[in-house]
């Protein structure tokens, strides 16, 4: 015979989460296979949120590869991603992804980073 005392107070008085969702897409998504040099000492976050920021249309973004070695230049590193570009209501065009491409490379310019 096994007796166990549970405080349920705490259970019963926690914060409940609120679960929020948002709705998929049912347009096709696009992809943007990209990579960039940076320096070396440049944080990874940092470039992260200012590739989300660079389009409204950014569903996810990737890290494919991080390279620093022999064919780029010393103290720096190379950062390929994969941006997966989708709007809710209609699928865009390849003029709509260069649009944004450049946009992206041009926020790049003003933190010194370079496309590869």
């Amino acid at each position: 015979m096994v007796f166990a005392k549970v405080r349920l107070d705490p259970i019963l008085s926690a914060k409940k989460k609120i679960i929020r969702y948002k709705e998929f897409s049912r347009v096709q998504d696009s992809f943007l296979d990209i990579n960039f040099v940076m320096d070396r000492k440049f944080s990874i976050e940092k470039f992260l949120k200012i590739v989300k920021s660079s389009s409204k249309f950014i569903a996810d973004i990737r890290i494919t590869d991080i390279y620093e070695g022999e064919n780029i230049e010393r103290n720096t590193k190379a950062v390929a991603i994969k941006i997966i570009y989708q709007d809710t209501e209609k699928t865009l065009t390849d003029d709509q992804i260069q649009e944004q491409m450049k946009n992206l490379i041009e926020k790049m310019k003003k933190e010194e980073i370079v496309l590869r």
